[in-house]
């Protein structure tokens, strides 16, 4: 069916990227033709939602969510690997969109497939961070909680309390990214 086929695309084209990856490294030839049709393969099977993609929905069958986290996990190793870090963020942002509260995923094999593939996309990332994240509540106008994210803490997870049965607003500016998880 459609959606075996793209957990194949993606592994295709992730060993594909990850071989030129490895004969750029010693200097081999690495044919692109090869990386750009599987490339342009999978993307013909991508879903695109709100500044995300991900591959393996399908109107006609609708696999696991575990299934779902594989595909696109092995879709961002291939666009890492080809060196595609911009065209990589859409699909690092649909799978931290996955998580649940506790930072994993559905099972443990999509859970491990998406943090490494997303450990290799963070290391691809400029870290030069200067960002400010703010959180207000539109009810309780009180409520104001403002977030630095700096070089020397991003790797610190910042916590707060947030008033029930409000509306949150947040609002960043500067460089770098950050996630901001809810958990009620």
């Amino acid at each position: 069916n459609a959606v075996s086929r793209s957990y194949t695309k993606a592994l295709v084209y992730y060993a594909i990227a990850k071989a030129c990856q490895c004969c750029r490294v010693c200097d081999d030839e690495c044919d692109p033709a090869d990386i750009s049709s599987a490339r342009r393969t999978l993307d013909l099977a991508a879903t695109k939602k709100d500044c995300s993609k991900s591959w393996g929905e399908n109107s006609n069958f609708q696999p696991s969510r575990g299934y779902l986290i594989e595909t696109s996990a092995y879709a961002l190793c291939g666009y890492v690997c080809d060196g595609d870090i911009d065209g990589a963020k859409p699909i690092a942002r649909w799978l931290n969109e996955q998580r649940n509260s506790r930072g994993a995923f559905r099972s443990t094999q999509d859970t491990v497939v998406a943090l490494t593939c997303l450990g290799e996309f963070a290391k691809h990332i400029d870290i030069r961070h200067s960002l400010t994240i703010n959180v207000t509540a539109l009810y309780n106008q009180s409520y104001h909680r403002q977030f630095q994210i700096t070089n020397s803490n991003y790797e610190v997870t910042q916590r707060t309390e947030v008033p029930i049965n409000d509306v949150l607003t947040v609002k960043s500016s500067g460089e770098g990214l950050g996630l901001v998880q809810v958990h009620v």
